[in-house]
């Protein structure tokens, strides 16, 4: 994989490649926090173990979509985007996705504490 992508894995922020058979290729530390594998763990995976079973259709149908016309997008914002931890916990997430050649960047943004702090001020 290219040296600049690797060196963007860096940041303090959740990252993640993606290949187009939707397998993890590398995931940075923060990933595998918020999600509570071990550093590593997520690599070879399916997409899928990150995605809670009642949204997997829709994830699918919306991933063959993406592949059709890839650019960068967001999602999440203004609707219930949900992560799947490793135990089992429903996270709420918003993601950016940014194709690379024949890979897709994407970054996770884990949004319970802005929730919470909605819900808080309501």
């Amino acid at each position: 994989m290219n040296e600049k992508l690797y060196s963007a894995l860096d940041v303090p922020i959740a990252m993640l490649v993606v290949d187009r058979s939707y397998h993890i290729t590398s995931a940075n530390q923060i990933v595998h926090d918020l999600f509570s594998y071990d550093l590593g763990e997520l690599v070879g995976k399916h997409l899928d173990v990150l995605v809670p079973q009642d949204s997997l259709k829709v994830h699918h149908e919306k991933a063959e979509e993406y592949w059709k016309n890839p650019s960068p997008t967001q999602l999440g914002m203004g609707r219930d985007l949900q992560g799947l931890t490793k135990v089992g916990n429903i996270i709420p997430i918003e993601i950016g996705l940014y194709p690379y050649k024949n890979v897709i960047l994407v970054l996770i943004l884990d949004i319970s504490r802005s929730e919470e702090h909605t819900s808080e001020l309501q």
